[in-house]
């Protein structure tokens, strides 16, 4: 896997807002498919211009899994200060 794809690939699992055994199967599937794009003869360049910059992806893989990713609530400040 090239640095590029590999920094990529990071880039999107940061932004994940899932519990952690979620992001594992999140991003193995999303590694999965852009590996099997390339091996289709797909550019990596044309893969990430589709997916969209880090964030992007990942706003869109939230999105698909809202069910599980974590809701922000008000009262986090509170207890970050307790």
């Amino acid at each position: 896997m090239e640095k590029k794809m590999q920094k990529y690939l990071r880039s999107v699992r940061r932004r994940l807002n899932m519990p952690k055994v979620l992001k594992d199967r999140v991003m193995a599937d999303f590694t999965e498919s852009i590996e099997a794009r390339i091996e289709d003869g797909q550019k990596e360049e044309s893969i990430f211009s589709e997916l969209g910059m880090p964030k992007q992806a990942a706003e869109e893989l939230n999105r698909q899994m809202e069910a599980y990713t974590y809701r922000k609530s008000p009262w986090r400040f509170l207890f970050a200060a307790a």
